[in-house]
């Protein structure tokens, strides 16, 4: 399948300094999806998340998997959809913590 890109969300990342090759593809779709949730966006479901990222559904639902197995998404319940988990609170600690060190 050929994966259609997202312009919107290239242009969210428009200093990207390497070449082809020097990305894992696989990682950068986790992280624009993850890039996702915001204070507006706070429950995405597959559907929404695919469309957003320019994805099949199946490979937005493998993404979405893969992440919450690792605890960076959890289903929401009741209204569906994914939330970000407390992987993502792990991270963001870490980098507060990181900085206050500075």
């Amino acid at each position: 399948m050929v994966r259609r890109r997202n312009p919107e969300t290239l242009a969210r990342n428009p200093e990207r300094v390497h070449g082809p090759g020097e990305e894992v593809d696989s990682l950068l779709r986790g992280l624009e999806l993850l890039r996702l949730f915001d204070v507006r966006h706070r429950s995405l479901d597959t559907p929404e998340i695919a469309a957003k990222l320019g994805l099949s559904r199946a490979t937005a639902a493998k993404l979405v998997a893969t992440l919450q197995q690792h605890n960076f998404l959890r289903a929401r319940t009741p209204g569906g959809g994914f939330e970000p988990h407390v992987a993502c609170l792990a991270l963001g600690r870490a980098v507060k913590r990181g900085l206050s060190a500075s």
